[in-house]
């Protein structure tokens, strides 16, 4: 218990002590606070933190003020800046004016810009009335033909604006009568130049006949050019359509056949259509809507396509030309019982020459193997 009374009695006396310093710290920032505030024009409050936020917002007040002092510092700084040179641009104004007012009779009285504006455009003014003067001038003694002004008064001395108005007149009747003449002049020299013409047997005539036999002439041949071209062109393609007629029926069948084949009975009939000038090869369906190639899909063209390979091959082989059949995986798009059927297909045209098939698929060889009764020869590349 002394032990424990002892730390507590060291903990009481480091308390006092803090309170002691802290009592000091408190009057002497009282005693500071009173001694600024009366320095300052400010009465003590009762309590010395009451005094300090009146010295802080008088602080900040002056703080304030200062701030517009130094912003109307800076703005009267930035005008006597214009001022100067605004009092810059007057000066070269005036001099300007000064120099534009050396080149008039009397400069001292153009000393204001409106004096020196007004007396421009009446010396504007002037210099266009003197150039209209000086036309004028040119124009009468052009018009009278005398070499100067004076001698032109001297020519019209006599003379009075009535009288000249009246003489004007009648040159202006005179010059309209001289031009009906003129004009019934014109016309009766043309119908003599016409009449002359068609009594003299002018050339005109003859040369419009031969021009028309010309042409006459040349619409003959071009006529019978364009008959022989039309009659040609017809008898050409009678001679197709005769040919396609006795040759397509053998080339529709083997096609057909092997279409069916190929597609599994989908597509049992293949028909043909005149379109314009062309036939367009469509496929009757089971249920028998005819089909174009371009409805088909991609499989389906493509089985179409060796169809269509297959048939001609044949029809070469029966006129005596074998040549070899490649194929570069067209089975692709096939599923597996086209793929079988096609596999078959180039069998059969293996017995009529030579069948050539290249693929990277396995799954194709395999097929083949299994659906042909003759194994076919397979070369790893």
């Amino acid at each position: 218990p002394l032990r424990a009374l002892r730390e507590h009695a060291a903990a009481r006396d480091a308390a006092g002590r803090r309170v002691e310093t802290m009592q000091a710290d408190r009057d002497r920032f009282a005693r500071e606070v009173g001694a600024l505030a009366r320095a300052r024009g400010i009465a003590p409050q009762d309590r010395p933190a009451d005094t300090f936020a009146a010295l802080q917002a008088q602080a900040a007040e002056a703080r304030a003020r200062a701030e517009a002092a130094a912003t109307r510092e800076d703005r009267i700084a930035r005008a006597e800046t214009e001022r100067q040179a605004a009092a810059g641009t007057l000066r070269r104004i005036a001099q300007e004016v000064a120099a534009i007012a050396a080149v008039f009779p009397d400069p001292g009285a153009l000393e204001d810009i409106d004096r020196l504006r007004e007396a421009a455009g009446r010396a504007t003014q002037l210099i266009a009335d003197r150039a209209r003067l000086e036309q004028l001038r040119r124009e009468v003694t052009a018009e009278l033909g005398v070499p100067d002004v004076a001698a032109a008064r001297a020519c019209l001395a006599g003379c009075t604006p009535a009288a000249l108005e009246a003489e004007t007149a009648a040159c202006e009747a005179d010059l309209a009568r001289a031009e009906a003449a003129l004009v019934a002049a014109i016309e009766t020299r043309a119908g003599a130049d016409l009449a002359l013409a068609r009594i003299t047997g002018e050339d005109g005539i003859a040369a419009l006949a031969e021009r028309r036999a010309t042409l006459e002439l040349e619409l003959e041949a071009a006529a019978l050019e364009h008959l022989e071209l039309s009659l040609g062109h017809a008898l050409a393609s009678d001679a197709i359509r005769r040919y396609r007629d006795s040759h397509r029926s053998a080339m529709m069948t083997a096609t057909e056949g092997c279409f069916a084949r190929l597609t599994g009975g989908a597509y049992p009939a293949l028909m043909t259509q005149i379109e314009k000038e062309a036939e367009i090869l469509l496929a009757v369906d089971a249920a028998g809507a005819s089909k174009r190639a371009a409805e088909m899909s991609k499989g389906t063209r493509f089985q179409l396509y060796l169809a269509l390979r297959a048939a001609a091959h044949e029809q070469m082989v029966a006129q005596g030309t074998r040549l070899p059949f490649f194929c570069d995986d067209i089975f692709e798009t096939f599923d597996e019982d086209r793929t079988g059927a096609a596999c078959q297909v180039m069998e059969e045209i293996g017995r009529r020459g030579q069948a050539i098939y290249l693929t990277h698929h396995r799954h194709v060889v395999e097929i083949a193997k299994r659906v042909c009764d003759t194994p076919p020869v397979i070369h790893e590349l």
